[in-house]
């Protein structure tokens, strides 16, 4: 029987963090420890070992004050060496990203901010790649939701990818389930936004950096600040017209739109966020599954 596939559910419940030690180690968006982790445990352990060493310095003129004091001492000169040493390894052994790494994630870039987005005809779902691609990818998200972010990471590259190659067009329909769930006004904030950078010719970058610069879910973290600078990366939105919609929430209308077509959705796929339908075939069973999710666009008509 099929794992089930984590989501935020209408229905409030207790998770793991997506992106946390408690996913499988090398499960798709689970969470391996980086070499500066490594270096600070064992320096932290070094530190321990230090600490714990009871080591006596003992001058034969000395009354027993004068022992104390030099004990003392002693411990303090180990503790700040151990905490030294412990700052230049995590410094220097973090590597610096390899060139092969580097250029993938500058071709994922440069095809995000090639893609073109519009208004999908319904005047809800934004469209991305070319409005005659075979195949519709609709895609029900939260600005706000961890697993949204975590399928992003995931499947993002892919999906972007083939749009830009003229085979699947995708229909991204965005709830504002948090917003509801947790207070605040973040995920809609981040829609509106999302909606203005379509306008300014920005959306399909602006809308991986969302996710990928995601705040920490319930923290309403998605201010105007925070907005404005995750959008200095997109050199589209870097206008008067877009930080003006932003500022006085000029999509308002359609963000109420859009998280009522989320909700007429749930009436047939009742399973929160994310949910991805490729054409007609479900896909929320393989949201994290790299390999499985591509097997399913390679089968669509």
């Amino acid at each position: 029987m099929p794992e089930p596939v984590e989501r935020f559910s209408p229905t409030p419940r207790l998770r793991a963090d997506p992106l946390s030690e408690t996913m499988p180690p090398g499960a798709p968006g689970g969470r391996t420890r980086s070499s500066s982790e490594v270096w600070y445990r064992t320096a932290l352990e070094a530190i321990r070992t230090v600490i714990s060493y009871d080591s006596t310095v003992t001058l034969s003129d000395a009354g027993a004050g004068t022992e104390k004091r030099v004990r003392m001492r002693v411990s303090w000169v180990r503790l700040w060496l151990c905490v030294a040493v412990a700052a230049v390894a995590v410094a220097c052994s973090s590597p610096p990203p390899t060139s092969s790494t580097a250029s993938t994630e500058g071709q994922e870039l440069a095809v995000l901010g090639a893609l073109t987005a519009r208004m999908a005809p319904d005047g809800v779902a934004i469209e991305v790649g070319q409005p005659d691609a075979p195949t519709t990818v609709t895609v029900y998200e939260d600005f706000q939701c961890p697993y949204c972010a975590r399928f992003e990471q995931v499947n993002g590259p892919e999906l972007a990818a083939r749009a830009a190659a003229g085979d699947i067009k995708v229909h991204y329909i965005f709830a504002s389930l948090l917003d509801h769930k947790l207070g605040g006004h973040s995920s809609a904030r981040a829609a509106n936004a999302a909606r203005a950078a379509v306008d300014a010719g920005g959306f399909p970058l602006y809308h991986h950096l969302l996710f990928d610069q995601q705040p920490q879910e319930g923290t309403d973290g998605f201010g105007l600040e925070v907005l404005v600078r995750i959008a200095a990366s997109v050199p589209a939105l870097n206008t008067a017209e877009w930080s003006g919609a932003v500022g006085v929430q000029a999509h308002q209308e359609w963000v109420d739109a859009s998280h009522a077509a989320y909700q007429a959705s749930q009436e047939q796929y009742p399973d929160g966020v994310p949910t991805v339908l490729i054409g007609a075939v479900d896909a929320n069973p393989v949201l994290y599954d790299r390999a499985g999710f591509s097997a399913l666009l390679d089968r669509a008509p």
